[in-house]
């Protein structure tokens, strides 16, 4: 019984660790555009150890690889398009951290949550009377990190979502 506490403790103590870790990158990125590598691998590595402890590495494995993978792709191809960068080499690099914590199966559900968080305050800046337009630069590490703060609980409350490290 006390090593189960334990336990959950010390995920609690994680989750909490990967929480303040996102608030400090969010902010970051909201405020200069700017995803620094010297915090974003350790989350990732985290993530990985993480899940190892959970006895869920291959997830952890696959979801870091895939959602750095699906941004670097979906780059690319906005790039090749318009012939502009979309996105910043670190939220690439987020959002395969944030896939070490929660798995592959969670990355389509704090992708939509993310552009849906991008929608809203698209919207809020052009009723405050801000331009909106194709060059409007919007902080994406900002939104995914909305999108794992809307994931996790409810993964945590076992409402039937896709994937779950140890919740």
């Amino acid at each position: 019984m006390a090593s189960a506490w334990i336990a959950d403790d010390f995920a609690d103590l994680m989750l909490a660790g990967m929480g303040w870790t996102l608030l400090c990158l969010a902010i970051l990125d909201m405020r200069h555009f700017w995803l620094p590598d010297r915090v974003t691998l350790p989350l990732a590595v985290a993530g990985i150890m993480f899940a190892a402890l959970q006895g869920d590495l291959i997830s952890s494995l696959a979801g870091g690889a895939i959602g750095w993978a699906a941004l670097v792709l979906v780059a690319g191809i906005y790039e090749r398009i318009t012939r502009r960068q979309g996105l910043g080499g670190g939220d690439p690099k987020l959002l395969a951290a944030i896939g070490t914590w929660v798995g592959a199966g969670a990355l389509p559900f704090i992708v939509t949550a993310a552009a849906l968080a991008g929608l809203a305050a698209a919207f809020i800046m052009a009723i405050r009377g801000q331009d909106i337009g194709r060059t409007t630069r919007l902080p994406f590490g900002t939104l995914l990190a909305i999108g794992t703060y809307i994931y996790v609980p409810m993964a945590s409350f076992s409402l039937s979502l896709p994937y779950a490290v140890g919740w």
